[in-house]
């Protein structure tokens, strides 16, 4: 028994690394200009809305890049992880990346996979809603979460509503990768690609 769930976890752990690790989706991310994680008001509107409204101890929209998450937003994170924004190692949101729509979890200790992800044990997670979101290339950047630290039956209305905060923030990551594209192309000289005269300015 002990073996077949080191198998389904193995497994699991596979294709979320697959999808994770995928080369197209991490230069998508690069090109984006968001990997640094830069915090923005409009994100944390959201986050700070979602955890409102479906009334859970966190909300977070993460980037997944490479083996860390790195969150673009979040309200109710512990510390330190509401300061360094980074987390390292297997989380839910590599698993929501591969899911095709949302990730429901409504109890993460009646699964053998999810309960061996270390987050159950380091921040408690006892339930999980994801939803993926997709940069304007259809690649998925990362995931609008939303945490319980107690078992949660997650309703159609509660997904219906993270699909929609979700699609919001698709929509404001986009303006500002957009926007992270224009600064560069404005400091750099089109024929050679070195920093134009604005950019030693």
């Amino acid at each position: 028994m002990a073996d077949g769930i080191e198998t389904l976890v193995e497994e699991a752990s596979r294709k979320a690394g697959r999808a994770v690790q995928n080369p197209r989706r991490l230069a998508a991310i690069e090109s984006s200009g968001l990997r640094d994680g830069e915090q923005s008001e409009v994100l944390d509107r959201l986050t700070a809305l979602a955890r409102k409204l479906l009334g859970v101890p966190a909300t977070f929209v993460s980037i997944v890049d490479g083996d860390c998450d790195v969150y673009l937003s979040h309200d109710g994170l512990p510390e330190p992880l509401a300061t360094t924004r980074r987390l390292d190692g297997l989380t839910f949101c590599h698993l929501a990346i591969s899911s095709p729509g949302p990730l429901v979890i409504p109890d993460t200790q009646a699964h053998p996979v999810y309960k061996q992800i270390p987050t159950v044990d380091s921040l408690g997670v006892a339930a999980y809603l994801g939803v993926p979101i997709r940069l304007p290339s259809g690649d998925v950047l990362g995931s609008f979460c939303a945490i319980d630290v107690e078992a949660h039956d997650w309703s159609a209305t509660d997904v219906e509503v993270l699909v929609e905060l979700a699609s919001s923030a698709e929509r404001e990551i986009s303006l500002r990768g957009q926007l992270a594209l224009a600064k560069s192309e404005a400091l750099t000289d089109l024929l050679t690609g070195l920093p134009n005269k604005r950019a030693f300015q």
